[in-house]
């Protein structure tokens, strides 16, 4: 089944109400039928990140999970990463960065998953994500992959809590460079911990609002943000000190940040909360201290 012109409030409402299955309409001020059988969300780990003092996560349960619905994204100018996020059949909907996947409105892009397999992929063009830098991409498959968590019920973002982003940096974390290969690529597969930073009360251009301590590498964009639940609560896409400066850190208004909020954006690296259609308006996120 095509959906024709869905924005990304219904995309969100598809995966973070399941139990639902309904599509709001603007166009009549209400609800849609349900659609039957829209959205397979079966096989969604449960699972928790359990740490040691350290910060570093000992739960093997947890780690596996995450492996699982974390992609790889590949092209002739790509190589990026996504999460799967829902299944319909065997359409699975990955859920990546839009500056991934920028080169390739044409085709010519792939989903490499957790067994190596590798899928010809498509960008699904009906989401009308806005400004954000977030891109729906699909591929079929008759294997079973899991798909990430989406709580509803959990969007509290309180600060100093411990999160988790995953993905494919394109060069491993000492310095060295990747040997050419398929191989290669999906073994630089990196799990990172750290604390949410901040939380902005407007997002900066492209829909980025959460800074994070986490390391994160450039290949990585288009990777899942989750918390010690195990939930999907973001899109990583930026890493820590971006160039450009100030210009890099702007508001979706216009306005920039002062020098003490710029230096603590700087050394923080950034993700666009899922839980928000950002247009210009402040993301009604809760930011408990």
């Amino acid at each position: 089944m095509i959906l024709m012109g869905i924005n990304f409030e219904v995309f969100l409402s598809l995966v973070i109400y399941p139990l639902s299955f309904v599509l709001w309409a603007p166009e009549t001020g209400g609800l849609t039928p349900p659609l039957p059988q829209q959205i397979n969300l079966v096989n969604q780990p449960d699972f928790s990140l359990v740490t040691n003092d350290k910060g570093q996560m000992t739960s093997d349960k947890g780690q596996i999970a995450i492996r699982q619905f974390t992609v790889r994204l590949l092209g002739e100018q790509t190589a990026g990463s996504g999460v799967i996020v829902a299944r319909y059949g065997h359409t699975y909907t990955v859920l990546t960065c839009a500056h991934v996947i920028a080169w390739h409105e044409g085709g010519g892009l792939q989903v490499v998953t957790h067994d190596g397999n590798t899928h010809i992929a498509t960008r699904n063009p009906n989401f009308d994500l806005g400004n954000l830098d977030l891109a729906v991409v699909e591929f079929t498959s008759s294997e079973d992959y899991p798909t990430a968590r989406i709580n509803a019920n959990n969007q509290n973002l309180a600060l100093q809590q411990p999160v988790y982003v995953s993905g494919f940096p394109n060069s491993p974390p000492g310095g060295s460079k990747l040997e050419p290969g398929l191989a290669s690529l999906m073994a630089s597969y990196f799990l990172s911990s750290g604390d949410l930073l901040l939380v902005l009360d407007r997002p900066l251009e492209r829909g980025y609002q959460i800074g994070l301590s986490n390391d994160v590498y450039i290949g990585m964009s288009g990777g899942p943000v989750l918390n010690s639940q195990g939930d999907l609560i973001a899109i990583i896409g930026r890493t820590k000190y971006a160039f450009g400066g100030v210009s890099a850190y702007r508001f979706a208004d216009g306005t920039e940040p002062d020098p003490e909020l710029l230096s603590q954006m700087e050394s923080a690296s950034w993700a666009i909360p899922i839980f928000c259609h950002l247009s210009f308006v402040t993301c009604p996120l809760t930011n408990d201290q």
